[in-house]
């Protein structure tokens, strides 16, 4: 079973994947914030990682990116960036992002076929 790592701030939107993602037959892991995330990584690594750039606390989904691309270990996750801002969709291809969704330019049902893409390649 492919495993995802979750990463969103809204509790709603985090819900909402979670049941989604567990119906596609997904194991599904969340955190609310960067520190809970990497503490997650180092337990369990993912096949995939759902990204929010806006997330409380000292680390932003950016600063999460970095920290994941610069661990040869966790670099090799796909992660996909989940936002609303689509002005950022530069800077995170440049942090290594594999994809770029705004949230809310994007059914749930794309969102799913691009997770599978990205499991499946």
């Amino acid at each position: 079973m492919k495993k995802i790592l979750i990463i969103e701030d809204d509790a709603d939107i985090l819900f909402i994947y979670r049941e989604v993602f567990t119906e596609e037959k997904l194991k599904v892991t969340t955190a609310s914030t960067g520190k809970q995330a990497l503490k997650l990584l180092t337990k369990d690594m993912p096949d995939l990682i759902l990204l929010d750039i806006m997330l409380p606390g000292n680390l932003s989904g950016y600063d999460v990116l970095k920290i994941i691309q610069n661990k040869p270990k966790l670099a090799k996750i796909p992660v996909i960036i989940l936002t609303n801002l689509d002005a950022e969709i530069n800077k995170a291809q440049e942090l290594g992002a594999k994809d770029f969704i705004v949230k809310v330019n994007t059914p749930v049902t794309d969102i799913i076929s691009i997770v599978k893409k990205h499991l499946l390649a």
